[in-house]
């Protein structure tokens, strides 16, 4: 459950800076999600092959918890590589100032 509201507020986050950038909101909020569940299956698979020997139905709760937080972690690391990726494009107001002035350049 805490996991559903953490994506949701960060996919607020994508969406208002997508918007800032003048991307589109939807294309970015889905994105997101895809690489938030790509990179959680990938870190629960990696957790798997490096710290079991491939039998998971006989955990140690304990690892059974570690296992089931890594792979969350994991899915935050891909949400931090989605927004690097958008915070990356210029935005939409400083490319429009851009423009403006290369044509006020060949004014002078």
């Amino acid at each position: 459950m805490l996991e559903l509201i953490l994506i949701i507020i960060l996919i607020q986050r994508i969406r208002a800076v997508a918007d800032r950038k003048g991307e589109s909101k939807g294309r970015w909020t889905m994105i997101t999600v895809g690489t938030w569940v790509a990179c959680e299956f990938l870190g629960i698979l990696l957790f798997v092959s490096l710290f079991t020997d491939g039998n998971v139905e006989n955990l140690d709760p304990a690892m059974n918890i570690l296992m089931f937080l890594f792979g969350p972690v994991c899915g935050f690391g891909g949400y931090l590589i989605v927004r690097r990726q958008l915070d990356q494009l210029p935005d939409k107001d400083r490319l429009e100032d851009k423009i403006d002035e290369i044509g006020n350049e060949d004014r002078k």
